[in-house]
């Protein structure tokens, strides 16, 4: 295999693997998570820490795309590097080795979230900024002039928890989250972004694609299990693929338990162990809070956010709310909200909000130290149906990635 420790065909199902001779007994069909993770343990087994496979059907930004030949190069901590290949160095590795089925690639016509690259890990040593624990991913394995020579436009996200929060309802928590995830996704261009609905009356799942049988409630009992979610086959069951590569775990349609009784809240514990479950696949994590800042699912949420987005529609109502949200977080103990909070202005299309108070209240809030910034409105988002990437105004997703890059900075 000219050096290749696995040549890979992406498909829709998944990704189809020929091994070569030294590691057959490794899973021929698989997630192309669970092809890095087997990746990097034949890298942590090898001389040189170090191993290639060859990638057809997936570009040099770790995208699917029919027809592209990529080198990927992955270390032991999961380094993660991919380089553009050719037909004729896919021809050579595949000429000692026996043919994949190739009729399901040759028919695609969309990724799936399957093929995704899974999240690069942090090298030893190497952290993103304000502490945050970072991949080294492309840079760091090929040096800067890597990225700019094959001109990748993906960004490496930093182990961040996000949470939205305004106790006041109708204040566009979930529109925030979901854009959060669009841009991160878009930005990253890799699976490793979920957003979940802790509300018990969330409304996530009317605004994204969902596929899963279960939800949040079952994803808890699950993730009580001891070393539940070390792979990331365990999530399976729970999360759902949106179009951009990120996933979704959402609540329950009814209050009503499948014997008949009333479903229990999330508990504090609940959310501690959902938090370390989808850690172990995620390098970004969003939490779409309720309205209910007594609930201990919420304070669990807030307590482990590294950000924390309040949507503001420059009313009285959802600026009061915020204000008395915030000064309970303090009387609580949650630390260097200055640092941790941006206030997200936002409105409908046929909203007119009152500009001097918005610029009142704004300059009030910088003037505090507050980080503020804005999302316009959006007659897409405003149709109340699934928010997609490609069918939001231009204003909307450049102001979500500057979003996104204010909360990874």
């Amino acid at each position: 295999m000219s050096g290749y420790v696995a040549t890979a065909v992406l498909a829709p199902a998944g990704i189809s693997i020929d091994w070569g001779p030294q590691h057959s007994e490794r899973t021929p069909e698989t997630t192309v998570v669970g092809f890095i993770e087997d990746l990097r343990s034949v890298a942590a087994r090898s001389a040189s820490r170090e191993v290639r496979a060859l990638v057809r059907d997936m570009d040099h930004t770790a995208s699917y795309k029919a027809g592209t030949v990529t080198v990927v190069t992955i270390d032991e901590v999961g380094s993660l590097g991919c380089l553009p290949s050719t037909d004729s160095e896919w021809a050579n590795a595949r000429a000692v080795a026996p043919q994949l089925p190739l009729d399901q690639h040759d028919n695609a016509t969309a990724a799936s979230p399957a093929h995704m690259l899974s999240p690069a890990r942090p090298a030893p040593g190497r952290e993103a900024p304000i502490g945050l624990q970072g991949p080294s991913g492309i840079d760091a394995l090929f040096g800067q002039s890597f990225a700019q020579q094959v001109n990748i436009t993906t960004m490496a996200l930093p182990d961040v928890t996000v949470a939205t929060a305004n106790t006041k309802g109708g204040a566009a928590k979930t529109t925030i989250a979901i854009l959060v995830a669009l841009a991160a996704a878009d930005m990253a261009g890799h699976n490793d972004i979920a957003l979940v609905d802790i509300n018990p009356s969330g409304n996530l799942g009317e605004h994204t694609h969902r596929s899963a049988p279960g939800t949040i409630i079952d994803l808890a009992k699950a993730a009580a299990q001891p070393e539940f979610g070390r792979s990331p086959r365990d999530l399976t069951p729970f999360i759902n693929w949106q179009p951009g590569g990120w996933m979704t775990v959402t609540c329950p349609v009814s209050i009503v338990s499948n014997d008949g009784g009333l479903l229990t809240d999330l508990s504090e514990d609940d959310i501690a162990t959902i938090h370390t479950a989808l850690k172990h696949s995620c390098q970004m994590l969003v939490f779409d809070t309720g309205n209910n800042g007594k609930d201990p699912a919420w304070q669990a949420a807030i307590q482990r956010a590294h950000r924390i987005l309040v949507p503001l529609q420059w009313d009285p109502d959802t600026l009061v709310e915020a204000q008395k949200m915030i000064t309970d977080m303090q009387a609580l103990g949650h630390a260097d909200l200055k640092q941790r909070i941006i206030f997200v202005g936002t409105y409908g299309p046929g909203q007119k909000p009152d500009r001097k108070r918005e610029k009142q209240y704004r300059q009030a809030l910088t003037n505090s130290g507050w980080n503020v910034m804005d999302i316009p409105p959006d007659r897409h988002i405003a149709s109340k149906g699934i928010v997609e990437w490609g069918l939001l105004n231009p204003k909307t997703r450049t102001a979500a990635l500057a979003l996104v890059r204010a909360i990874v900075s």
